[in-house]
């Protein structure tokens, strides 16, 4: 009689335990194909006119000052498009939840023209926080990038001696990169 009470318990512990792999396991492959879909959108608008903007002065705990545009080639833009769709996107929580300021350090807008008029379609945004910085696109879903690999290229855009306080930036990138 027993033996019979230690063979349900098994049954039961056994059932329990292959229930909770194979929720595991279908947990896992749901958020590996929602990753997998979440890379394809939204990278940078394959078209459209690209305007960077950096800035030249930090101003206090949270501003930047003497912010500079440009407008990038043809060919600058691809290496743009090409540089952040290939970085690995992060899912993670709104800023508001993990930052009380937003101090914006470039951002990426593409703009296109429809009717004779001008108009930003698609906007990201590098924020200082949360440390070492992520690039947010202002299109769902939320994710971000980190936005420190992107130091070379994007201050390339530059003419020397602007844009001090978004090279700073990039510099102390260097002391979070391994």
């Amino acid at each position: 009689m027993e033996m019979s009470g230690h063979a349900t318990t098994f049954r039961t512990w056994k059932r329990f335990i292959t229930t909770v792999v194979t929720l595991t396991v279908i947990v896992g492959l749901t958020l590996i194909a929602i990753q997998a879909n979440s890379d394809a959108v939204p990278n940078l608008p394959a078209s459209g006119s690209i305007v960077l903007t950096a800035y030249g002065q930090l101003n206090g705990a949270d501003s930047f000052g003497e912010p500079t545009s440009v407008v990038l080639s043809d060919a600058q833009a691809a290496a743009l498009r090409s540089a952040v769709a290939a970085l690995p996107r992060l899912p993670i929580p709104s800023r508001a939840t993990l930052c009380m300021e937003e101090t914006t350090v470039f951002t990426i807008a593409v703009r296109h023209v429809e009717d004779g008029v001008m108009s930003t379609t698609w906007r990201a945004e590098a924020e200082l926080c949360p440390a070492p910085g992520f690039l947010h696109p202002n299109k769902p879903p939320p994710w971000g990038v980190r936005y420190c690999p992107l130091g070379p290229l994007i201050t390339s855009f530059f003419p020397k001696g602007t844009v001090a306080a978004t090279r700073l930036i990039f510099k102390l990138c260097r002391t979070f990169d391994p």
